[in-house]
């Protein structure tokens, strides 16, 4: 997700993946200069591929891939300053879903739920699933299963568009 400020500066979701790996927010100026790059949850393990989604002009909460530690669980964050900062905490901050070392996508939907495609199992990448939070992140219910493979199926890198 892209958010455009005021000054004419926009952010974005990026991640860094060099022998430890983050989730990064990277503020770009309106003659594209990068302007800062700030850290998610960069001390607490290896979070990377943040899916962002705002909540409020300045409130946005990110879905993070758990880059190969345990629990295999999808990663979460939030931002109450439009970026400016990101917890950076050692706490144990995730979702009640399973996510086996697997990319995810998040939208907010017109009707203002947020709309989130994972791997919901501990191994392996062969069960696409979406899940449905009508409180911004708080709380999650399985909606449609997309993929049920079998092994060797890999259905890992989802994207999200409503039209």
């Amino acid at each position: 997700m892209l958010f455009r400020s005021q000054d004419g500066s926009i952010g974005l979701p990026a991640y860094h993946e060099f022998v430890r790996k983050w989730g990064m927010w990277v503020r770009v100026g309106a003659q594209g200069a990068v302007l800062q790059a700030t850290p998610m949850r960069r001390y607490s393990g290896n979070w990377l591929q943040p899916a962002v989604v705002a909540t409020s002009p300045c409130d946005a909460v990110a879905a993070l891939r758990a880059g190969g530690q345990a629990p295999k669980r999808v990663g979460w964050s939030a931002t109450h300053d439009g970026g400016q900062s990101w917890p950076l905490d050692s706490g144990d901050a995730t979702l009640d879903l399973p996510n086996p070392d697997s990319s995810v996508a998040m939208i907010r939907l017109s009707d203002g739920s947020l709309l989130m495609a994972c791997n919901p199992i501990e191994h392996g990448r062969n069960r696409l699933q979406l899940f449905r939070s009508p409180d911004d992140g708080a709380s999650w219910k399985a909606s449609r299963l997309i993929e049920a493979g079998g092994e060797g199926d890999e259905f890992s890198y989802p994207a999200l568009l409503q039209d």
